[in-house]
């Protein structure tokens, strides 16, 4: 396995990249309803993220932005100062770009219908794939967090559109460092943009419109090189993070970009779905990020049941757990009854598993998907129906050349184990408690949401990286911050310095 530590040759070339997000890593905002034209997607920014998305962090900050600040004594004006403006963007970006919907207090209040009417519609209204649409933001908003010789281009590229604290300092590192760190003493020069989508809706419509992105990269690129025959443009790149990956496969397969695309690099994909989601519709989200994104089965369900871009993360017919094992929902029954073991699924996880409806591990309450209405079991189902018709399609495709990077270092669900517990018995459950029910803690290696096995059973001419290089390099990441760390980056450097070489000379 080669890794970045490999030295690279100086060359020239220009190289189109198109990073596409993950899951709820899209700002979106509403076409009609109550929330009409308002950004209802804009999550706030975590701790497990470095603070590398705003201007504080550009290399160059002209003198003639320097601010003046006032002495802490005197309180006069002191001289411009470079360090203190970059301090003044790192402060004042956290007031940009979110709307305050997106703060964690605000979603904190929230129940499953109030999530439902923001993210889907009001209750009783189904899945529209024209209710959202990605908010690519304003100029105005981006002043901490873009400089002017930039913003215009960025937010043209679609850069605006993506959750700035998840992936604006990848975005920008690309922007500023990534020619360098893929040639050093080359000229390689990045054009980069940004495929944000509306990532409730089936990834289908995402992988169309991503064909459509790639294309403009490209052709945008070769007229802006057209006068420079020094400089070739390459075939685009696209980039992935989770859910993306699908998007990019999806894309690759079905709209022409094995051809139009040179390559495909994937980042904590859930390549055949996570058991997390399973676990996280029954029993909501671990830790501070449940205050947005959900406490409890009942508000998870209320947005991810009625969205077929959530139920495609659902674990599919293809899933292998972490030992390669095809069974992934362990069963157990009440202490009081006789012991009643299951395991699922045995083929078929949709007829199996998420159309259940009477039993008491099944997938979904229908309450929960229609929230104050009697039944959402047919709107939930219409959205399933598009999950699973388009994981037959993708089936277990990659693009001919694909690299794929994954975390090792956290463990994550590759099964669920659900128990369930008597009355009497339920003060035992712990947080995960449903319906008198337990689901034990994760146990498997991974990144926090995906587990290993998306990264080890893949295509042999897959090139897949796990957290241990060959040298012993960590590429160590949590799922949100898988593109976050230097050695990552540099990773990916050098995985796109082989792609420039290889067209050289």
């Amino acid at each position: 396995m080669k890794h970045c530590s490999i030295a690279y040759c100086p060359s020239k070339a220009v190289l189109p990249i198109v990073f596409v997000p993950g899951i709820m890593g899209s700002r979106l905002k509403a076409t009609n309803g109550n929330f009409k034209d308002e950004t209802v997607w804009d999550p706030p920014r975590s701790g497990n993220l470095p603070s590398d998305a705003t201007r504080a962090t550009d290399p160059v900050i002209p003198e003639s932005e320097w601010q003046r600040r006032r002495h802490p004594r005197t309180g006069r004006l002191m001289e411009p100062d470079e360090d203190y403006t970059r301090a003044q963007f790192a402060r004042n970006a956290n007031e940009e770009v979110q709307n305050p919907f997106a703060g964690g207090w605000e979603w904190a209040r929230l129940d499953g219908e109030e999530r439902r009417a923001r993210l889907i519609g009001e209750s009783g209204i189904a899945f529209s794939e024209d209710y959202l649409i990605v908010d690519y933001g304003e100029k105005e908003d981006f002043a901490n967090r873009l400089g002017p010789d930039i913003v215009d281009m960025a937010l043209e590229r679609g850069w605006g559109g993506c959750v700035w604290e998840f992936y604006g300092g990848f975005l920008r590192w690309l922007h500023y460092h990534g020619g360098a760190a893929i040639s050093p003493g080359g000229d390689v020069r990045l054009e980069v943009w940004a495929h944000p989508y509306n990532w409730t809706d089936d990834n289908t419509n995402a992988a169309r419109g991503l064909a459509q992105t790639v294309d403009q990269a490209y052709s945008d690129a070769q007229k802006k090189y057209a006068g420079k025959p020094d400089y070739p443009v390459r075939k685009p790149v696209v980039i992935t993070h989770s859910m993306g990956g699908l998007v990019g496969r999806a894309y690759a397969k079905h709209f022409g970009g094995e051809s139009t695309c040179q390559a495909m690099i994937h980042g904590a994909m859930p390549t055949h779905g996570a058991p997390a989601a399973y676990k996280r519709m029954r029993a909501g989200f671990e830790g501070l990020s449940s205050v947005v994104l959900g406490r409890n089965g009942e508000q998870v369900t209320a947005v991810l049941a009625n969205s077929p871009g959530g139920l495609e993360l659902l674990p599919n017919q293809f899933h292998k757990t972490a030992d390669g094992g095809q069974q992934w929902l362990f069963i157990e029954g009440p202490p009081d009854q006789p012991r009643n073991s299951v395991t699922l699924p045995k083929s078929d996880p949709y007829g199996e598993i998420y159309l259940n409806t009477d039993k008491w591990w099944r997938l979904v309450n229908a309450e929960w998907v229609n929230p104050s209405k009697d039944d959402g079991f047919e709107l939930f189902t219409d959205q399933l129906e598009k999950a699973k018709i388009f994981h037959d399609s993708l089936g277990e495709y990659f693009h001919p050349n694909t690299m794929l990077f994954w975390s090792d270092d956290h463990l994550a669900w590759d099964r669920v184990e659900i128990t369930a517990l008597n009355t009497s018995l339920a003060p035992e459950a712990v947080a995960t408690e449903y319906e008198f029910a337990y689901i034990s803690p994760p146990a498997a290696s991974g990144d926090g949401t995906v587990h290993s096995g998306s990264g080890k059973y893949v295509p042999d001419p897959v090139e897949s990286i796990h957290t241990h290089t060959e040298d012993g390099t960590e590429l160590e990441f949590t799922h949100e911050a898988a593109f976050s760390g230097q050695t990552v980056r540099s990773q990916i450097a050098f995985w796109l310095n082989e792609m420039v070489e290889e067209h050289s000379g």
